[in-house]
């Protein structure tokens, strides 16, 4: 039988950390929902039918600062589940395919619980990571998704850095949302992860967030960073879906996503698609900046880049050629942009700017000046 405290124990000892009290309380607490739900798994369909002994929660909803072990621990559930009874997605994938469906489904009545239904039949947890709701189109929807999804027995599994009560504040038709927040207290337990330390952090910063030249060496740097930073399973080399266009990664996991300089610069890419990767990722690894000598398009669409990682608070970690203010040789309008662009780069090294908050603002889809 699956042991969420031993596997939490065996964990911190292979990373160095001491035991923290927040988190075990988090990893007991989800145990026990783990074992109310593999009771109801494990019953008889007639036992099902008559509803007899439904277990008590819905869902888990862990919520905490950033780098406090949400997703560590959730993960620690989720990679020890067989592959065909969960579903791993970041929230913004998992509401795209839900719009996706709605859209093939717009003929058919009640679209809705025909996707929750066709999820239950693929598997038996949903675990959304990054469960943070800015788009009013998810606002309008996630009530009756999660009702529905509920009334399906799908186990669902949330991570978020906000209370629920704090959910789409401030957002457009807040109202309308309100009934989702009420389900997922009413329905969810709820549980708010108070970490002293973000534990991602320290390796990070004992080991630097900008290396020159980019070699060998910085690819192992980098692939060290990259598995530090993601506790899950890691997709190696395949495409992300950004505005409609493929844009393939070195690897990604959940919140962090790690892209070569050529894949995002050196082909066409307008801002709106790096103000998506910044609103998917809070963090990004760079690699092979090269220096840039009058080839004006990858400049700006490097500059472009930096602007919405730096607007949005992404953590960058990167790979160049040289330090950042060598990075552009040219003169000119702009030798001016790339200015701020040197200045973003060395403020995005400080500890300041790594201990903000990921934060996408739906006012900055724009192109950059």
């Amino acid at each position: 039988m699956l042991s969420l405290p031993l596997l939490y124990q065996k964990h911190i000892a292979q990373q160095g950390f001491m035991v923290d009290a927040a988190q075990q309380d988090a990893i007991n607490q989800l145990q026990h929902l783990y074992l109310d739900w593999l009771q109801y798994w494990q019953r008889t369909y007639l036992h099902k039918l008559l509803r007899r002994r439904q277990p008590r929660h819905a869902g888990f909803y862990l919520w905490g600062d950033v780098g406090c072990g949400k997703t560590m621990l959730l993960d620690l559930f989720y990679s020890h589940l067989p592959d065909q009874q969960v579903w791993r997605m970041h929230f913004h994938s998992f509401m795209q395919t839900v719009h996706q469906g709605i859209t093939e489904l717009k003929n058919k009545r009640e679209p809705l619980p025909r996707i929750a239904r066709d999820i239950a039949r693929q598997a038996q947890v949903l675990y959304l990571d990054e469960f943070q709701v800015h788009d009013i189109g998810d606002a309008m929807i996630l009530a009756e998704l999660l009702d529905a999804l509920c009334a399906n027995k799908t186990l669902i599994l949330l991570s978020s850095n906000q209370k629920p009560s704090d959910l789409y504040r401030d957002g457009l038709q807040r109202a309308r949302f309100l009934p989702s927040i009420a389900l997922i207290e009413e329905k969810f337990q709820v549980v708010e992860l108070i970490g002293r330390y973000d534990y991602r952090l320290r390796y990070i910063r004992q080991n630097g967030l900008y290396q020159i030249p980019h070699n060998a060496a910085a690819e192992t740097w980098l692939d060290k960073s990259f598995h530090k930073l993601s506790s899950g399973k890691i997709i190696h080399g395949q495409g992300l879906k950004i505005n409609g266009r493929t844009i393939k990664t070195v690897a990604h996991c959940g919140h962090c996503a790690w892209f070569r300089f050529a894949e995002l610069c050196a082909t066409p890419r307008s801002a709106t698609d790096y103000l998506e990767i910044a609103r998917l990722f809070e963090t990004v690894l760079l690699s092979e900046i090269p220096i840039m000598t009058g080839k004006d398009d990858i400049l700006r669409r490097f500059i472009n880049l930096i602007d919405a990682f730096y607007d949005c608070k992404v953590r960058l970690i990167a790979s160049a050629a040289t330090l950042a203010r060598s990075l552009y040789t040219g003169q000119g309008a702009p030798a001016r942009d790339f200015k701020r662009t040197v200045s973003r780069l060395t403020e995005m090294q400080s500890d300041h700017y790594w201990h903000g908050h990921h934060a996408f603002k739906e006012t900055l889809i724009k192109e950059f000046p």
